[in-house]
């Protein structure tokens, strides 16, 4: 029936809810924001305000998106929903510092300057081998399909998801 209704024009019944309740969500955080204090991230108002988008217009809401990532610092570990990624036993402050820096940006943005402090003398290759080499390690024990940390040529750093890798490759 949802369907008949959305090829006749109408939105599907509970939109007109939906719509409200996202609209009354992003009136907040543009109060909360004003004030100095947001409610969601950029990139969740940007999700919030293509839901309201997709329910006037009569679509299914998006599947939902796959979890972020999370750094416990406390336990020094990284989770991705349930899935335990990594656990640090050692010290390890060059990654370290790049995961509380991804946290401390929320994850969603997907990019970090380069967080790990110069040495006194560094050059700039030394800062970029320096952070490839955190990378690795990073990268280094992570589960297949899961997420991966690429640098920037030397700035910064990226996470994303990565594909799980297929057999035979």
């Amino acid at each position: 029936m949802t369907q008949r209704l959305a090829a006749r024009g109408r939105a599907p019944a509970g939109t007109a809810a939906l719509v409200s309740a996202y609209s009354a969500l992003l009136a907040d955080h543009d109060r909360s924001t004003a004030g100095g204090t947001p409610l969601l991230t950029e990139a969740g108002a940007a999700h919030v305000r293509r839901l309201i988008r997709a329910a006037r217009a009569g679509r299914p809401r998006p599947a939902a998106a796959p979890p972020l990532p999370h750094w416990d610092a406390v336990r020094r570990q990284l989770w991705l929903g349930p899935q335990l990624l990594k656990e640090f036993r050692q010290p390890a402050p060059a990654q370290v510092a790049v995961l509380a820096a991804f946290e401390a940006r929320g994850w969603a943005a997907g990019h970090a300057p380069d967080p790990i402090p110069r040495e006194p003398g560094e050059t700039a290759d030394e800062v970029r081998h320096r952070l490839h080499d955190t990378v690795k390690n990073l990268n280094r024990g992570l589960p297949a399909g899961t997420i991966r940390f690429r640098a920037d040529g030397g700035t910064g750093l990226w996470w994303e998801y990565a594909p799980a890798r297929r057999a035979g490759r």
